[in-house]
C-alpha cells in the first residue's frame, strides 16, 4: 500500500494526518501493537474493542493521540475501520441528516469512539439518545464488529455517564490499555 493509498483511506476512516508520523512504539506502546499484529482483538465470537484512557490528566493528548494511532495500524493491517466522536455519532443516529457518518461507522468492522466519557463533564446526552447509543454499541458487538472508546479516566468511573450493566458489558469486549 502507497503513502497515498494509505493517506486516503486514514481520511475515509476520520484519522487524522498527524497519526501517519507516528507508529506505536515510538508513542511508548509496543503492547499495543503486538496485540494487534497477534489479533488479539479478535475471537471465536467476534472482535473485542480496546479502551483507552490516560493516566494522568496531563496524558490526555497523548491517548487520544495513540487511540488514533492504534486506528492507523489496524488500516495497516487491512482492518476496517472508522473514527467518530460521540456527539457526532449520536447526530447521525438521531436524524437523517449525515447517513454517510452512520454508513461508515456501520460498514466498519471497528468503530473508533471518542469521547466517550469526560471525567467531571455533564453527560451530554438526553436518555434517549444515551439509550439509541448503548442498543446501537451492543448491536455493533453482537454482530461480530467492535467498538473501541477513548475516555478521560478508567471505565469504571464512566458510571458517571453510564450504567454499569452497559460498562460491564463493555469490559467483557474490550482490552483496556492506559496511556502515560
Amino acid at each position: 500500500m502507497s503513502d497515498a493509498e494509505i493517506l486516503r483511506n486514514m481520511k475515509a476512516a476520520g484519522v487524522p494526518d498527524a497519526a501517519l508520523m507516528t507508529t506505536l512504539p515510538l508513542e511508548g506502546c509496543p503492547d499495543i501493537r503486538t496485540f494487534i499484529r497477534e489479533a488479539g482483538y479478535r475471537s471465536a465470537s467476534g472482535y473485542h474493542g480496546v479502551y483507552i484512557h490516560p493516566k494522568k490528566v496531563t496524558d490526555a493528548g497523548k491517548a487520544r493521540k495513540v487511540f488514533h494511532v492504534i486506528a492507523k495500524e489496524m488500516i495497516l493491517h487491512r482492518e476496517s475501520v472508522y473514527c467518530i466522536s460521540l456527539d457526532r455519532l449520536v447526530e447521525g443516529l438521531s436524524s437523517d441528516y449525515d447517513s454517510t457518518a452512520i454508513d461508515r461507522a456501520e460498514s466498519a468492522t471497528t468503530l473508533f469512539l471518542a469521547d466517550f466519557y469526560e471525567r467531571g463533564a455533564p453527560f451530554p446526552l438526553a436518555p434517549w439518545q444515551a439509550g439509541v447509543v448503548r442498543s446501537w454499541i451492543r448491536s455493533k458487538f453482537e454482530n461480530g464488529g467492535a467498538v473501541s472508546l477513548l475516555g478521560d479516566g478508567p471505565m469504571r468511573e464512566a458510571v458517571a455517564w453510564w450504567p454499569p450493566a452497559f460498562l460491564g458489558f463493555l469490559s467483557e469486549n474490550m482490552h483496556t490499555f492506559v496511556i502515560g
